[in-house]
């Protein structure tokens, strides 16, 4: 669907990066099925906050939308909440991370990075654990 991508990165998991479209996503091992996506918003200007080695180099320029509400570089995650439909992302473990899960049978983790000036940084989608309990993996 979106093509060969620009590079693989192996760390914890098998990662592929699409450079020019802003995407990368992630699979336990080679040639096993992708267990989520990531998209980037807003590459980090912080020298002291490095970006990953597998983030894409460059952000991603299209439209992107969560239950109607629109996902750009300049949203705040109140504005998201506000004009989205169906639950809403809370403030996670760190005041920079907001998500929220869904249940089984869909059991994903959908999750928004924000900039240190409160911004989306990053939007990202996986399969939790319920999910990968479920298709008997580890």
């Amino acid at each position: 669907m979106l093509g060969p991508c620009s590079r693989r990165v192996e760390v914890a998991d098998d990662v592929y990066v699409w450079d020019e479209i802003g995407i990368h996503a992630f699979a336990r091992e080679p040639g096993t099925p992708l267990r989520g996506v990531f998209v980037l918003l807003k590459p980090r200007s912080n020298p002291d906050r490095p970006p990953p080695p597998y983030w894409p180099r460059s952000s991603f320029k299209g439209r992107l939308c969560v239950d109607g509400s629109e996902l750009t570089p300049t949203a705040r995650i109140t504005e998201v909440n506000r004009s989205k439909h169906g639950q809403k992302f809370s403030k996670g473990y760190l005041d920079t991370i907001y998500s929220y899960d869904l249940p089984p049978p869909v059991a994903l983790y959908v999750r928004l990075d924000l900039t240190e000036d409160s911004k989306l940084e990053s939007f990202s989608m996986s399969l939790t654990d319920e999910a990968n309990r479920q298709e008997g993996s580890p």
